[in-house]
Parts: C-alpha cells; sequence; structure tokens
C-alpha cells in the first residue's frame, strides 16, 4: 500500500475510533464486569504449540512453537509482589511472566520468552519474535489475565503450582466491559491524570508527582516502534519513543514504587513519571486498574493492514499521542538512547485504548 494512502487511512480509523467530542449520553460509572477477548494456549513441550483463540476456544490458530519447556519457578523482580498468583504479572513486547505464588516480599514466577530467550529452569522459550503474536502482537495479555494449567486429565488454576514438561496452559484474555477510549496524563508536577469514555464520562484518576523529560535505554522498546506501549506490570508503563530495532522510551511507575531499591533513578533522573492518588493519603497504585493492571497491554501487528477486517483491527490497537508546548496532539517525538530532556517540551500524552469489537 502507497505510505502517504497508508498513512491517511490510518489517521481515518483513528479519527473514527476516538471522536473528539463525546455525546451527551450520562455515563455509568466502570464495572468490574469482563469480557473474553481471545484465549491463548501453550503446550509446555518442545515443539508444543503456541495457540490463540478469537471464539471461546471453538477453533484455534497456532502462532508459533515453544523450543524449550518451563520446568521450574524463580523469584520475581519487585513488583511482581502487587500481582495476584495465578495470573499474567507482566505483559511485554520482550517477556511475558506469570506469578504462581508469593515468597519472602516478592512473586514467585515462570516467563514466557521470545527467540532467544536464555537458558533457565524457570523460562518457556519459543520462537516468536519479539513484538510478535503474544509478545506484544495482537495476542497479548493484560496484567491480571488468568492463566490455568491443565495436567493428568484436569485444568485448574496455576496459582500454587511449579511447571512441568507437557502441560497445557491456558491464559483468558479479558477486558473491562466498560472500557475507555483513552486516557491522557498532564505532564507538570501536580498534573491530573483523566480517563474518557466514548459515552462521555471524563472522570481523574491519578495525579503527577513528578513529570517526565527525557528518555532511556529501556530493553525491549526496539521491538514495538514510537508511541507504542512496550509493557505493563503491577508497577509500570512503559512506552517507547524509538523507531524499531533502535532503543528510546521512558516509564510511567506508582508513588511507592518509585521507592524500591532498583529505581533510585526514578528521583534522580528524569526517564521515569511518577503518578499517585488523588488524595495524598490513600495508598498507592500499584498493582491497580487501570495504569497497572487489566487495561493496557503492547498490541501492534503491522500486518493488520493486510488483514482482510484491517479497520477493525487498526481500531484495536493502543497508540501513545503527544502534544508538545501546549500545541496540537500529534506523534510522539522520536528520541532514541538516553537524552535526559528529550521531553522537556511534553506538555500532555495521551493512550489511545482499543475499540473493541467484543
Amino acid at each position: 500500500m502507497n505510505p502517504p494512502i497508508r498513512a491517511a487511512l490510518i489517521a481515518l480509523v483513528l479519527f473514527l475510533a476516538h471522536p473528539a467530542a463525546p455525546s451527551a449520553q450520562t455515563a455509568g460509572a466502570p464495572t468490574g464486569d469482563t469480557i473474553e477477548v481471545y484465549r491463548l494456549r501453550i503446550v509446555n513441550r518442545a515443539g508444543g504449540t503456541i495457540d490463540a483463540s478469537d471464539d471461546h476456544g471453538a477453533t484455534w490458530r497456532t502462532l508459533g512453537r515453544v523450543t524449550r519447556p518451563a520446568e521450574g519457578t524463580t523469584i520475581g523482580f519487585n513488583a511482581s509482589r502487587w500481582g495476584q498468583p495465578g495470573t499474567v504479572v507482566a505483559a511485554g513486547a520482550n517477556a511475558m511472566h506469570v506469578k504462581v505464588d508469593d515468597r519472602g516480599g516478592r512473586g514467585v514466577i515462570f516467563s514466557v520468552l521470545p527467540e532467544g530467550a536464555p537458558a533457565g529452569v524457570n523460562v518457556l522459550a519459543t520462537d516468536l519474535r519479539g513484538g510478535a503474536g503474544i509478545f506484544g502482537g495482537r495476542y497479548g495479555a493484560f496484567v491480571g489475565s488468568a492463566v490455568e494449567i491443565e495436567r493428568d486429565g484436569g485444568r485448574a488454576s496455576i496459582a500454587g503450582m511449579t511447571p512441568r514438561r507437557d502441560d497445557v496452559l491456558h491464559i483468558f484474555v479479558r477486558r473491562p466491559a466498560v472500557y475507555p477510549t483513552e486516557i491522557e496524563f498532564e505532564n507538570r508536577f501536580g498534573g491530573l491524570v483523566r480517563w474518557r469514555f466514548l459515552d462521555g464520562l471524563e472522570q481523574p484518576i491519578a495525579v503527577v508527582l513528578r513529570p517526565v523529560a527525557g528518555v532511556g535505554r529501556f530493553e525491549g522498546t526496539q521491538y514495538v516502534g514510537i508511541g507504542r506501549i512496550r509493557a505493563n506490570h503491577p508497577g509500570v508503563i512503559d512506552i517507547s519513543t524509538s523507531p524499531i530495532n533502535a532503543i528510546g522510551g521512558f516509564q510511567i511507575i506508582p508513588r511507592d514504587h518509585a521507592h524500591s531499591p532498583e529505581l533510585s533513578n526514578a528521583i534522580l533522573l528524569t526517564q521515569w513519571m511518577v503518578v499517585g492518588p488523588l488524595n495524598p493519603l490513600d495508598p498507592s497504585p500499584q498493582g491497580t486498574a487501570p495504569l497497572f493492571s487489566s487495561f493496557l497491554l503492547p498490541r501492534y501487528d503491522p500486518a493488520d493492514l493486510d488483514d482482510a477486517e484491517w479497520m477493525a483491527r487498526l481500531a484495536e490497537r493502543f497508540l501513545v499521542i503527544a502534544c508538545v508546548r501546549g500545541g496540537a496532539w500529534g506523534p510522539m517525538p522520536m528520541a532514541s538512547g538516553r537524552n535526559d530532556r528529550a521531553l522537556l517540551d511534553l506538555t500532555h500524552f495521551k493512550i489511545l485504548l482499543p475499540v473493541w469489537r467484543r
């Protein structure tokens, strides 16, 4: 497809999917109801298939294969303690982590990784590319997606269990039934974070305690492109500002996670936005929806434009757009590597969320 035509079509779909003027219909508050978007099935043995189903398991498509099974677990990253056992605790363009338990103030996890994964009993290695399939492609998983294990003729939550060779993993990707069209961040000290819905509801959901001003070398951003979500977990939203095959981006983290030992640079440097609750006496929002659970994931597949239902595919992507120096909304500024001042003029940015068909 001719590049200018392609760009125009993408812009049209985004405009139709995210109208600037919401209707006057009165919105109800978001509920806890969820809708299945798709489900994943991973056969945990060398050569086992990685499958996805868009119709509740009636039919399946094979995305890739397992190259090495997971047969153990490990103590996870610090923010894994805020996830729930038996769920996906991190979704990224370069990894998916599953939490099975808690131990010593952290999660016990195993990892599903793309091609080139390091060896380890806690690693389920695949032949999928980073940024494709379940790793930031069409079939990623939300933080909090339930994971079940099929073993010895039965199936149950993976909570409290250790993966074994020949297990079959089932991951159920469900979205909230009441789903926003966008989440906007006001990039200043004391700025508000708001979510908006198609029927007119707008609510502040958090406050900016520290704005972002720079970009850094966050691993995995090389897979997703400019203005895409690279990862989400109970302690981070990672946004890429670099083209594919280059590394660069920034992170949004909750108040208390900013004081984790491995994040001391979040206090000293400019590559992190820190957000907190609207009421400073309320708990920090780590591990909670909508920023750090259930709503966000890396989801972008260049092949969407070649799909017979390409308009629906484009509408179901995530995209991050920016407002520089208070001007019009446009693409996220491009910046790679470490640059402490790359986003100094960024006054607002927003995550445009999918308009789901299901």
